[in-house]
C-alpha cells in the first residue's frame, strides 16, 4: 500500500502540474488571441481614419483648384488695371506697390508716405527721394520703385546707431562684392551690373566705393531687377534675397521693362 500510495502522490502531483502548465499555456494563447484581435481592430480602424484624411485631402486640393481658378478669371482684368494710363497718382501708387511685389510691411510704410507725380500723362524718368515725399516727373516704373526703394531702405538704415549701420553696410558691402566677383552663368547680367556698380565705368561714373555713396548699392539693384529677384534674367543668387526679402516677395504680377512686353 505505501508503494501504491507513493506512485498516486506521484501521478497526483504530475497531474497538476500538467494541468497547470496547460492552464498557462491556454491564458497565453487566450492574450494572443485577443491581441490579434484588437491589433486588427486597430488596423481596422487605421484604415477608416486614412480614407478620411484622404477625403478631407481632396476636399483641400479641389477647394484649391477652384480658388486658382476664380484668380485666374480674375487676373486679367487685375493686371490690366496695373497698367497706364492712371486716373490719379493713388492708383500709380497701388499699380506700383501691388504689381512688383511689395509686401505687407512695405505697402504699410509707403501706401501713406507723400508722393507727388509731375505729370500722369508723362513717361518720362527721374525723380527724387526728400525726407518727407517722393517726387517723379513722371509715370516710369523704374524711377517710381527706384524712389519708393529709397524710403525703404533709408528708414532701415536710418534706425540703425552709427556701428550697427557701419557693420549693416559692410556686411552687405561683403555680399555685394561676391556677386560682382560671381561665376555661376546664370547671374552673369548680375554680376556685371555689380561690378559697374562697384568700380565705376572709367569715365563719367566713378563708382559707388569711390562716392562712398552706400544707398545706391542697394537701390540700384533693386530697380535694376525690378524686385524680380528669385527669377527671370535679372535674378539674383539666394545668398542676396534675405536683403530684398524685408519688403518684397520677388513675385511680380507685372512684366518688368527689360523683359519683351514689359512697361518702362
Amino acid at each position: 500500500m505505501t508503494i501504491l500510495g507513493d506512485l498516486y502522490a506521484r501521478a497526483m502531483r504530475a497531474f497538476s502540474a500538467e494541468s497547470k502548465r496547460q492552464a498557462a499555456e491556454n491564458e497565453r494563447m487566450g492574450g494572443l488571441v485577443a491581441a490579434a484581435a484588437k491589433e486588427k481592430q486597430d488596423d481596422n480602424l487605421t484604415i477608416q481614419s486614412l480614407r478620411q484624411e484622404v477625403v478631407a485631402v481632396r476636399q483641400v486640393m479641389e477647394a484649391m483648384e477652384q480658388q486658382l481658378a476664380d484668380l485666374k478669371a480674375l487676373r486679367g482684368p487685375a493686371v490690366a488695371s496695373l497698367l497706364p494710363p492712371y486716373h490719379s497718382i493713388e492708383h500709380f501708387r497701388w499699380a506700383i506697390l501691388t504689381g512688383y511685389g511689395f509686401n505687407a510691411q512695405a505697402i504699410s510704410i509707403l501706401a501713406s508716405f507723400p508722393l507727388v507725380v509731375k505729370d500722369l500723362a508723362s513717361e518720362q524718368g527721374g525723380g527724387l527721394t526728400y525726407h518727407d515725399h517722393v517726387e517723379l516727373n513722371g509715370i516710369t516704373h523704374e524711377a517710381a520703385l527706384h524712389e519708393l526703394s529709397h524710403v525703404i531702405h533709408e528708414r532701415d538704415w536710418g534706425l540703425l546707431e552709427a556701428s550697427p549701420k557701419k557693420d549693416a553696410i559692410d556686411a552687405y558691402l561683403e555680399q555685394y562684392a561676391r556677386l560682382a566677383a560671381e561665376n555661376d552663368p546664370r547671374y552673369a547680367e548680375a554680376a556685371a551690373f555689380a561690378r559697374l556698380q562697384l568700380h565705376g565705368d572709367g569715365a563719367a561714373f566713378p563708382g559707388i566705393l569711390a562716392l562712398k555713396d552706400w544707398d545706391h548699392a542697394f537701390v540700384s539693384l533693386a530697380s535694376w531687377c525690378m524686385n524680380s529677384y528669385k527669377t527671370g534674367p535679372r535674378s539674383l543668387p539666394e545668398y542676396m534675397w534675405t536683403y530684398f526679402e524685408r519688403f518684397s516677395t520677388g513675385e511680380l504680377l507685372v512684366t518688368p521693362y527689360y523683359m519683351i512686353g514689359g512697361i518702362h
